[in-house]
Order: C-alpha cells, then sequence, then structure tokens
C-alpha cells in the first residue's frame, strides 16, 4: 500500500510540473459502482473473517471480478487495465495458496524482521516455501520506502503503475496527452 501512495504522489506531482498551471482533466470513468463495490468488498473482508472460511481469498476473488468488469468499461482510462492486471495477479496467487506467500529473504531485504510480520498468526500472509505455488506472484519485491518498508507483490507493483498512471493523467493538464491523437495512439494497433 504504501509503494501505491508514494507513486500516486509522484506521478500527480510530476504530472502537476509537466503539465503547467491550470485545471485538473481527470479522466472521465464509466460505471464507477462497480470500483467501489470492489474497494467495499476487500474492507469488509475483516469483518467476516471469523465467520465465513477463506474470506480473504474469497473477497479478492469477488474484488477481483467487478475490477475486470469496471476495467471492460474503461479501457480508455490510462492505468485502469494495468491497476486490474495487477490486482487479478495478487487474487490468482492468493487463490491457489489460500493466503498471499511473503519471501523471507524480501522481508530481510526490505530491512523489516520476520518477527514484525507475524506470518504465523496472519490469515492474509503466509511464509513462501516449498509448498507455494505460483511464487513469481508472490510478495518477493523489496520496498524500503523511508519510514514504511514493505515487500510487494508484481501485482501490487501493477496496481502502484496503474494508480500512478492515473494520477499522472489527471495532473497533466495539456489535452490530448492521452487521447486518441495523443500518445495512445502510436500504442493502439493497427486496424485491418
Amino acid at each position: 500500500m504504501g509503494l501505491t501512495v508514494l507513486v500516486l504522489v509522484a506521478a500527480f506531482a510530476f504530472g502537476r510540473l509537466a503539465g503547467g498551471p491550470g485545471p485538473l482533466f481527470a479522466p472521465q470513468v464509466h460505471r464507477v459502482g462497480l470500483l467501489v463495490a470492489a474497494f467495499a468488498v476487500q474492507a469488509a473482508e475483516p469483518l467476516v473473517a471469523g465467520e465465513v472460511a477463506y474470506s480473504f481469498p474469497l473477497c479478492l476473488a469477488v474484488s477481483a471480478t467487478l475490477m475486470v468488469q469496471f476495467a471492460a468499461g474503461n479501457l480508455r482510462v490510462p492505468g485502469v487495465a494495468l491497476a486490474t492486471l495487477g490486482l487479478c495477479a495478487n487474487a490468482l496467487v492468493v487463490i491457489v495458496n489460500g493466503a498471499m506467500p511473503v519471501s523471507e529473504s524480501a522481508v530481510a531485504r526490505a530491512g523489516i524482521s520476520v518477527e514484525h510480520l507475524a506470518l504465523e498468526s496472519d490469515d492474509r500472509h503466509e511464509p513462501l516455501d516449498g509448498a507455494s505455488r505460483m511464487t513469481a506472484l508472490a510478495d518477493r519485491i523489496p520496498v524500503p520506502i523511508p519510514g514504511h518498508r514493505e515487500v510487494d507483490s508484481v501485482g501490487d507493483v501493477g496496481i502502484a503503475a496503474g494508480a500512478g498512471l492515473y494520477a499522472f493523467a489527471a495532473a497533466y493538464r495539456r489535452r490530448g496527452m492521452f487521447a486518441s491523437s495523443g500518445i495512445m495512439a502510436r500504442w493502439e494497433p493497427e486496424r485491418c
């Protein structure tokens, strides 16, 4: 989460500096209710954790499904597809393992004590070991942010990058930057 906040702030600040003074032009999103529902499901998970078996993987699966539906209606909005792919990657590894595997060597490289994480008592995380599946998607990326050290997954990096791209697009006030006549036009495949 700290990485996402850092990327959001940096992308917004860079967009404001690069775009010059003026009002914000946040890209228009559709079906916002799906996005709100996806976050609400994740926020509600701790409330049902004691009552519902496998609540964390179940809630992540529901949240990822809602995000895919949200992304389908917002494919042209900068960052939405990337953040959705990140959430789906996280949901996939949690579903197949029952919790997010965490590399203890990455924890040490991030400067966090393994005891501080208390992986044995955390229902959302587990130590990465030989029984872990899809380990490439696990929490293995040390992120030693000053004041907030964490270990993130490839999915977390995707979520942060997508959020940052959206923040930059909102703060960069030159119209057309991400429109069909701007940068995104060069990235679109040719149509036959």
